[in-house]
């Protein structure tokens, strides 16, 4: 199915403030993000609406366990400078989230380190 190639959208990037009382994202580029929250006071970052044009994001990082557990568009913390913080725009999210190579590897195993491991780089 996938040719391994993608078209990137350098423009896009999305910065989040995450702490115990309130949560909300900055964005540039046009992507839409306006806010995140917290799931049922667990400090697991959960996905939310954003820019009331009824898109989600989800927050990531450490307290994830397995590439299943992305669902939605990721999101990360501000000052996240990855690679995959900077490419990853929702255009490819959208086209390349449920991808399979003739292998069986999965996009979310693909971006799943970078998105546990927010300040690795990758």
């Amino acid at each position: 199915k996938w040719d391994g190639s993608i078209k990137v959208d350098t423009d896009t990037k999305v910065g989040v403030n995450i702490n115990a009382e309130n949560s909300s994202t900055s964005t540039t580029g046009g992507s839409g993000v306006s806010s995140a929250s917290t799931a049922g006071g667990s400090g697991v970052p959960s996905a939310s609406s954003a820019g009331g044009k009824g898109e989600t994001c989800q927050m990531m990082g450490e307290h994830l366990n397995s590439p299943e557990e992305i669902t939605d568009f990721p999101c990360f913390p501000e000052g996240t400078k990855s690679l995959l913080s900077k490419h990853l725009s929702r255009e490819v999210w959208g086209a390349m989230k449920d991808e399979v190579d003739m292998d069986g590897y999965t996009f979310k195993q693909a971006i799943f380190s970078g998105a546990k491991f927010t300040n690795s780089g990758i």
